[in-house]
């Protein structure tokens, strides 16, 4: 995990459609989308582009779909799989599962999200 002056990162993710941007999960129960300039002599400590907000607690993972732009899923240690707009800095669906998810992953078309979890 790498800590910033926001916490702690769990999982970060690039764009697929833009390398400029990279979204990280954080321990401060938010996830931050951030601009990476091509110039990285031009890389500073700056604020996140956008933060999303709607986990209740720690997010542990982030996965940015393949085929969809801008769409991301989450899960937390609130036991909780969310679905995000990024674009529009909107969350769009919840599911509330018996606990976190130790892996999530997109099919090749982006239409199906599968995790694995502790319950075998």
């Amino acid at each position: 995990m790498i800590k910033d002056k926001y916490g702690m990162i769990n999982d970060f993710n690039f764009l697929p459609f833009n390398d400029n941007y990279v979204a990280t999960a954080n321990g401060d129960k938010t996830i931050k989308v951030w601009n990476v300039p091509d110039d990285l002599s031009k890389l500073k400590d700056d604020v996140p582009r956008s933060v999303l907000y709607g986990h209740k607690k720690k997010i542990n993972l982030i996965e940015f779909n393949p085929s969809a732009e801008g769409i991301l899923a989450s899960s937390s240690v609130d036991s909780t799989v969310k679905i995000w707009d990024v674009i529009n800095s909107k969350e769009m669906y919840s599911l509330e599962c018996k606990d976190s998810a130790y892996s999530l992953s997109w099919n090749m078309d982006g239409s199906l999200i599968s995790s694995i979890w502790r319950d075998k």
